[in-house]
C-alpha cells in the first residue's frame, strides 16, 4: 500500500500528463490577435504613406512660377500696371530658365521626345490629350505598354543629350492619366485637347532645374484670363523649320518665342486650312504680327503658353495645333500662320476635379 505522499505524487503526475487545451487555445488566440494587430498597423502605415504620396499639392505656394536662371525674354512686354511642336523662328533659351517644362518621351531602342508637358503639382503634369492619344497607335492601343514605355523627364534643356545624364529623381514613370472626356479632333483642329498625367512618385521641386508652374486660377491677385493683345511666350523642342522630315525633326536645345494673343474674329486666326473651325470659347489664337516666320510645330504640342504676372510665370495655355500646310508629298508647319492653344482658365473646373480624382 502506497504511502499518502506517494499517492499525492502520482496524482500530481497524472494531472501534469493531462492535455491543457485551454492554455493552447489562449496561446493561439494571442498569436492570432498579434498578427491582426500587426497587419492593421502595416495597412494603416501603407495607407498613410499612399495618401501622403498621392496628395495633390496645388501650387499656391510662393515658389511656383519662379526661375533661378533668368529667361532671355524682354519682360517689359509683360508689365501691367495695377492689373490684378519646336518653335519655328524661335531662339535658344537660357539653360534651365524654364524649369516647369517636362519632356514626355517614348522609350524604345532609345529615348524619343514626343511632346511637352507642364509640372502643375509634385505628381501631376498638364499636357495635350492628342499627345497621349497618338502614342496608342504605335503601341497597339495597349494601355499597359503606354504606362511602361512612356516616361516623363524633368530638368531637361537639351532633349538629345540631357536624358543620358539624368538621375533617377528626374525620370518618372506614369501611374495613370486622364484626358478630357470631350476631347475630339477633326481634320483641321482639336477640341478640349487637355490631359493630366499622374506620376508614380513625387517630383523634387524648388530647385534650379525643376519647379512648379503657377496656374492663373490659383490666385485672385492676377488677371485670370488672357486678353487680346497680351504677350505670351511659347516654349518647346519641336521642329525648327517648316519642312517636316527626319533630318531636322527636333531642335536639341529648348526654344522660345514671343507671340501676341489675337482677337477671336481676327483675320489671322480664321484663315488657311482651319478657317473658323475652332472652339473660340475655350481655345485662343496667337500670332507674330511682325510677319517673321515664327510659330509652333511638331513636337511643341503639350508645351506651355506663359505670361508674366506679379514677378511669376503663369500657365495660361497648352499648345495644341497650328494652321499647317499639307500637300501630297509632305506635311509642313506654316511659320506665317498663327498657332492655337487650349485656354487653361476655361478648363479650371475640370483640372481641379481631375487632380482630386486621380
Amino acid at each position: 500500500m502506497d504511502s499518502p505522499g506517494a499517492q499525492v505524487n502520482r496524482s500530481l503526475l497524472r494531472k501534469s500528463e493531462k492535455p491543457q487545451p485551454k492554455k493552447k487555445k489562449c496561446l493561439l488566440v494571442s498569436i492570432a490577435f498579434c498578427l491582426v494587430v500587426l497587419a492593421t498597423i502595416a495597412m494603416l502605415m501603407y495607407l498613410d504613406q499612399r495618401s501622403h504620396n498621392s496628395k495633390v499639392e496645388f501650387n499656391w505656394d510662393n515658389d511656383c512660377g519662379q526661375t533661378w536662371h533668368k529667361p532671355s525674354i524682354d519682360l517689359s512686354k509683360f508689365e501691367y500696371s495695377n492689373r490684378h511642336k519646336r518653335i519655328i523662328g524661335g531662339e535658344d533659351s537660357v539653360k534651365n530658365s524654364w524649369p516647369f517644362l517636362v519632356s514626355i518621351r517614348l522609350i524604345a531602342n532609345k529615348s524619343y521626345h514626343v511632346c511637352g508637358g507642364n509640372l502643375i503639382s509634385e505628381m501631376h503634369v498638364l499636357t495635350a490629350a492628342h499627345c497621349l492619344w497618338l502614342l496608342f497607335k504605335p503601341l497597339n492601343y495597349n494601355l499597359t505598354l503606354v504606362l511602361n514605355l512612356v516616361e516623363v523627364h524633368v530638368g531637361i534643356h537639351d532633349h538629345d543629350t540631357d536624358p543620358m545624364d539624368l538621375t533617377d529623381e528626374n525620370i518618372h514613370k506614369i501611374d495613370i492619366f486622364n484626358w478630357h472626356p470631350d476631347f475630339n479632333q477633326d481634320n483641321f483642329s482639336l477640341f478640349n485637347d487637355l490631359a493630366i498625367i499622374k506620376l508614380r512618385k513625387k517630383v523634387k521641386v524648388n530647385r534650379p532645374e525643376v519647379n512648379l508652374i503657377c496656374l492663373p486660377f490659383d490666385t485672385d491677385s492676377v488677371q485670370q484670363s488672357l486678353r487680346s493683345d497680351d504677350w505670351v511666350v511659347a516654349i518647346g523642342w519641336g521642329t525648327y523649320s517648316e519642312d517636316y522630315d527626319h533630318s531636322n525633326y527636333l531642335k536639341n536645345s529648348l526654344q522660345q518665342a514671343i507671340f501676341k494673343v489675337q482677337k477671336q474674329d481676327s483675320s489671322y486666326c480664321n484663315t488657311g486650312m482651319i478657317g473658323d473651325r475652332w472652339d473660340k470659347e475655350k481655345t485662343a489664337c496667337a500670332y507674330d504680327e511682325n510677319q517673321t516666320p515664327k510659330s509652333t510645330c511638331f513636337g511643341d504640342s503639350g508645351g506651355p503658353v506663359l505670361a508674366y504676372r506679379d514677378h511669376k510665370w503663369y500657365l495660361f495655355g497648352i499648345i495644341s495645333f497650328g494652321n499647317d500646310v499639307t500637300n501630297s508629298t509632305m506635311r509642313k508647319c506654316n511659320g506665317s500662320q498663327p498657332f492655337y492653344f487650349m485656354n487653361v482658365t476655361a478648363y479650371s473646373d475640370w483640372i481641379i476635379e481631375t487632380l482630386q480624382s486621380l
